[in-house]
């Protein structure tokens, strides 16, 4: 293809094709047997030839959103996203409403316990106590400062 591109410039006509095949040490014959093939009949520059695996292309286009190569299609739903292993699994295991487990232990889907406790909410008592122990915590400071202020206003008289 480097060969088509830098020496056909913005034609690609027949004669630059087949010095491209000769050049890559292709076989043209069995490349216009495949293009014949492809077409419903055999003059295939006439309009109302059909060219099948265009046609599928074009379906598979439709259904899918795809025409970018490479794409991957994940629930009928073509992905978007980079094309690496990980990010391809991710995409799949969240397809999953009950993910199996090579796709928990894979992404590390790991639960501390703290975060099943808060799922259940804290008790009301935890909450009482909580909040009697910072007014302990701010009667002590309070009379801690008083008694401070009493002995410094002593010591200016």
């Amino acid at each position: 293809m480097k060969y088509v591109h830098t020496n056909c410039y913005n034609y690609i006509n027949e004669d630059c094709s087949k010095e491209a095949h000769k050049k890559m040490g292709l076989n043209w014959d069995k490349t216009i047997q495949c293009v014949n093939e492809s077409f419903s009949n055999a003059n295939w520059g006439d309009e109302r030839t059909k060219n099948d695996m265009i046609d599928n292309e074009i379906k598979y286009w439709k259904k899918y959103g795809s025409g970018i190569y490479p794409s991957i299609v994940v629930n009928n739903r073509t992905y978007r996203g980079q094309l690496e292993s990980l990010a391809v699994f991710n995409a799949i295991c969240s397809g999953f409403e009950n993910a199996p487990d090579m796709c928990l232990s894979t992404l590390g889907a790991y639960k501390p316990d703290f975060l099943t406790q808060a799922k259940n909410g804290i008790k009301g008592s935890v909450i009482v106590a909580i909040v009697l122990a910072m007014i302990f915590l701010n009667i002590i400071v309070i009379y801690c400062y008083r008694r401070y202020s009493r002995r410094e206003m002593q010591n200016e008289m």
